[in-house]
């Protein structure tokens, strides 16, 4: 595993959010963080984690997000446009962990990433790429709930849905990392609705699922804080 992120100071971000670091350094123990990105993205036309959000790729933006917040370490699952990514946007801050099985679902990414941060942390928040404006207060908020709570499973809700991240801990863990491919992560919480912790939050952005360019822009719109600004170049 990569050593822990240094304290010294970085310039900073969009935001400015209390409880985040600015060197991405945390007290206690760390929670590891897996932005997955290994799909298709066939209706938005090309890789959502490399549309652009403030004149750079939106894959970027979501790690400077996680690292502000003390995610570490950070791996970026990639699977049907990885050698796209990986010519594009050089592991700075994070690794990279290509899912050669990506069409097979979401477990196996979840688990690809699994893999790269082994030895299997004690707790890790999944951020699909889908949902990729969510603000790092409200993912300081997810770790530190999951930290204190007594729950597997954490999930942020707001207006009355279950959006993403989501954090994973214990027996989530455990149990997703020894699912089959084809079984979907969604089946955990079926079958232990009482490991589940729903944490309330206001922000809309985990439960915006961005598919389309019109999404994407409306999203910039609706989120020019969180990403830095937002440009119509594609």
């Amino acid at each position: 595993m990569e050593s822990p992120p240094s304290s010294r100071s970085r310039s900073p971000g969009p935001e400015s959010v209390p409880g985040a670091r600015s060197g991405g350094e945390r007290p206690g123990p760390f929670t590891a963080a897996i932005i997955l990105a290994a799909g298709a993205s066939s209706r938005m036309g090309t890789p959502k984690g490399l549309l652009s959000a403030g004149n750079r790729p939106v894959l970027c933006s979501m790690v400077e997000r996680l690292t502000r917040a003390g995610a570490w370490p950070r791996v970026v699952v990639i699977g049907a446009s990885a050698e796209e990514y990986l010519r594009r946007v050089p592991a700075s801050g994070f690794r990279y962990a290509v899912h050669g099985d990506w069409e097979r679902g979401r477990t196996g990414s979840v688990q690809a990433g699994l893999h790269a941060l082994s030895p299997l942390p004690p707790t890790v928040l999944l951020w699909p790429v889908d949902h990729p404006f969510v603000s790092t207060s409200t993912i300081v908020t997810l770790v530190e709930r999951s930290r204190s709570g007594k729950g597997s499973w954490y999930v942020p809700r707001c207006a009355g849905k279950r959006g993403h991240p989501l954090v994973l801990k214990g027996n989530a863990l455990e149990a997703v990392r020894s699912y089959g491919t084809d079984v979907p992560l969604h089946q955990y919480p079926r079958e232990h609705p009482e490991e589940v912790v729903e944490i309330e939050v206001t922000d809309s952005a985990v439960l915006d699922n961005v598919d389309t360019p019109e999404e994407f822009q409306t999203g910039l719109r609706a989120h020019q804080e969180v990403v830095g600004g937002w440009t119509d170049a594609f």
